[in-house]
């Protein structure tokens, strides 16, 4: 058997890393991504970190691509670099401060996949504490840029509700389908750190 035949994973989980060893590491370890899987590839690509991070995946993690860049990418034209390399049907983007388990990772792709007009999906976001946090703010628009002058930025929020629909996402835990990436090219790469998700 030369490995051919071998089914590509259901996602692609690609992380992002510049300088955060000790938050990389767990984030692996929350992935359980010291042992490969049949369903779910870990990339990490690497910044040009001078801490170790990179050395410390290819001897902790030897399941894991290792992206090494030889400089800093940023984020947005990092995270293409990763995907290029990414196999699955998903691709989920991820920051090296995230912790999320294999069972959650599935959870949202099965969520794409019985739900094919989604375009892409993100969890809701706990703090160190546990508590919820706030969901991101729309993306900015003109009425919303003028109410927020005037003190009425509230009003943007009304009608939202936390599982549903929202009008942008953020990149520290995005996925969306492949194919999709590919077709939209996933993230602005002039956009090199903040809003290219919301881009």
């Amino acid at each position: 058997d030369t490995g051919d035949d071998q089914l590509p994973p259901i996602v692609s989980v690609c992380v992002i890393n510049w300088n955060t060893c000790a938050d990389l590491r767990a984030c692996l370890q929350a992935l359980e991504a010291d042992a490969p899987r049949p369903d779910i590839e870990v990339i990490v690509l690497d910044n040009a970190s001078t801490d170790g991070s990179a050395a410390m995946v290819a001897e902790q993690f030897p399941a894991v691509t290792l992206l090494a860049q030889p400089e800093n990418l940023m984020f947005g034209p990092g995270a293409n670099e990763a995907a290029r390399h990414a196999r699955g049907e998903y691709v989920l983007f991820l920051n090296a401060d995230v912790r999320i388990s294999p069972t959650q990772v599935l959870t949202m792709a099965e969520f794409l996949r019985a739900h094919p007009g989604v375009g892409a999906c993100s969890v809701r976001e706990r703090d160190a504490q546990g508590r919820l946090r706030p969901l991101p703010r729309p993306p900015p628009t003109l009425g919303g840029e003028l109410l927020n002058l005037v003190a009425l930025r509230r009003l943007t929020l009304l009608g939202r509700s936390a599982d549903g629909p929202q009008p942008g996402l953020m990149g520290f835990c995005l996925m969306l389908p492949r194919r999709l990436g590919e077709e939209l090219g996933y993230f602005d790469p002039e956009y090199h750190l903040y809003l290219e998700d919301t881009d």
